[in-house]
């Protein structure tokens, strides 16, 4: 990792038990600032830890860290089956401008129109006359 001017690397993760410890201290009654100041670590590090031991324990309202971790896993699997379910159901393309929905979706019928009298069904229609030498339907 490159390490940028004035920008300072995150702190290697602690193991459980260094975690546990800092928690005990500050339940028998040591001063945060003398904990952190102790074992090298920021308050704000330390008050966060006491945070979240409070959720997992159910002494204060939240989403405990199992509950977490099962919702960044059930985001990912939500995200992977979105990309699979969005790539299996694109509309292909099968000639320029045009999709393969658009190119096997059969024409409806025509609103508004007299149905063709050369095509379908013509009972009770009318028998169409042409006048030859005028060129038009009477």
């Amino acid at each position: 990792m490159i390490a940028l001017e004035g920008v300072r690397d995150m702190p290697a993760a602690k193991p459980p038990e260094f975690r546990r410890r800092a928690l005990d201290l500050v339940a028998q009654g040591e001063p945060v600032v003398r904990v952190a100041k102790d074992l090298g670590i920021s308050e704000s590090c330390l008050c966060r830890w006491i945070e979240v031991d409070a959720v997992d324990t159910g002494r204060k309202v939240g989403l405990t860290s199992d509950e977490k971790k099962e919702l960044v896993e059930l985001r990912r699997r939500n995200r992977s089956w979105k990309r699979s379910w969005r790539s299996s159901n694109a509309p292909r393309r099968t000639s320029p401008g045009r999709t393969s929905s658009q190119n096997s979706d059969p024409a409806g019928p025509r609103v508004g129109r007299r149905p063709h009298p050369c095509r379908g069904d013509l009972s009770g229609a009318e028998p169409a006359t042409f006048d030859v030498l005028r060129g038009h339907r009477s």
